[in-house]
């Protein structure tokens, strides 16, 4: 479900720009060939913008920060303005200045800053706040009225279940749902294969079956070409950023520009990473092999933008056409963290069933301390989910929208 009022407003706001641009580029009364133009092809536009902003979840039934919505907004707009431009250039099939396009994206970033902002002001919501809890939970951003008895479940208008196993939490749930409030449950990783398992009966007894999944030739060929598709793109971004990357990280911490890593890919298969380099050279050489944290004093201050941004993953393009990696799957691990996370999570080995990624669910969704547990529940998701180009494609969106929002650089 989406928030109604709020994806109402962006679409007002994205439509009421456009109007706002013709009559600050032409006045009035506009152009016949251009107005007519752009009447015609605007409602293609809007249901462009919508399809986009509903696959980066623009709209999820929480409150978001600020900076999320107007990232969200700007990205889904963003893309929107390069198909209509894309389109244009190549079939000629429409008479529309690129100044109204510029007019209009700057006009939408000041309205929709306005309009949030007075929001905030009147202190409107888009979703009922009071929030139940039923057992320990440690999502962050999380705070509402832990639930100990039935009346409780009065006061609340959802619910979030991290654990069943205490005595009486499976009797808060059921009266939750008997009294129709929301319910989120807490899912762990070995819950994602109960999910993705079917119903079958064992003679009397009713039992899950899980099969490994099947990929068929039409996904793997697919597959391959997003990732041709897309390793050429980001290659070219990537050198034609470089001069001044590259000249940027030189001058805050002299050394190489870029960082070699031995990761794990399919199978297990070690290769040879290749990212920017954030930290200060042979940030290693008396820590040995440590995870970062963020606020790591050996990443540079060129290293910190370049992470917030994800910059630094540009280089893993040259991974992909190379195929090691794909565009979208579980980030890769370094061989001795992957020793230490399995004793940990037995199931983190599933991670290898698939090519290692420069973006995925755990990186669109979870931020930079995000607990390793839930981000292989994240990846377990996006491995035993089928279709994966539609998911991949929504992944990849919802990225640009993550590097326009530097809060959740993870």
């Amino acid at each position: 479900m989406i928030h109604i009022r709020r994806f109402v407003r962006d679409l007002v706001i994205f439509t009421i720009s456009y109007y706002l641009g013709f009559f600050i580029r032409f006045g009035y009364p506009f152009p016949q060939k251009n107005f007519s133009d752009f009447s015609r092809i605007f409602p293609l536009t809007l249901l462009a913008f919508i399809f986009i902003s509903l696959i980066m979840d623009n709209y999820p039934r929480i409150n978001l920060s600020a900076l999320e919505e107007i990232a969200g907004f700007t990205a889904a707009s963003l893309i929107t303005t390069f198909i209509w431009s894309t389109f244009n250039y190549l079939l000629h099939a429409f008479a529309l200045p690129r100044s109204i396009l510029l007019i209009a994206f700057i006009l939408q970033l000041i309205m929709l800053s306005i309009v949030i902002y007075i929001e905030r002001k009147l202190g409107i919501s888009w979703i009922k706040k009071t929030v139940g809890i039923i057992g320990y939970t440690h999502l962050d951003n999380i705070s509402g009225i832990l639930i100990q008895s039935e009346n409780d479940i009065d006061k609340v208008d959802s619910v979030i279940v991290s654990s069943l196993k205490e005595e009486g939490n499976a009797y808060l749930l059921l009266k939750a749902i008997e009294k129709g409030k929301d319910v989120f449950i807490e899912p762990k990783p070995s819950d994602i294969i109960l999910h993705a398992s079917k119903f079958l009966s064992l003679g009397s007894h009713p039992i899950l079956y899980y099969s490994a999944p099947i990929i068929s030739p039409a996904e793997r060929f697919f597959k391959f070409i997003e990732d041709l598709f897309m390793g050429l793109i980001g290659s070219l971004i990537t050198i034609a950023l470089l001069p001044f990357i590259g000249l940027a990280i030189y001058i805050d911490s002299p050394g190489p520009i870029f960082y070699l890593q031995t990761r794990l890919g399919k199978d297990g298969k070690p290769f040879k990473v290749i990212k920017f380099r954030t930290m200060i050279p042979d940030a290693e050489k008396y820590t040995g092999a440590v995870l970062a944290t963020e606020d790591d004093p050996r990443i540079t201050k060129v290293g910190k933008f370049l992470r917030k941004t994800r910059l630094d993953e540009l280089p893993q393009f040259f991974n992909v056409l190379k195929g090691d990696m794909s565009t979208v799957g579980p980030r890769p691990e370094r061989p001795e963290m992957y020793e230490k996370i399995e004793q940990e999570l037995p199931l983190f080995k599933m991670r290898l069933m698939v090519k290692p990624g420069i973006t995925g669910l755990a990186q669109v969704y979870g931020k930079y301390d995000t607990p390793p547990e839930e981000k292989l529940t994240y990846d377990l998701i996006y491995i035993l989910s089928r279709p994966k180009i539609s998911l991949d494609i929504r992944i990849i969106l919802m990225t640009i929208k993550t590097m326009l929002t530097p809060s959740k650089a993870k």
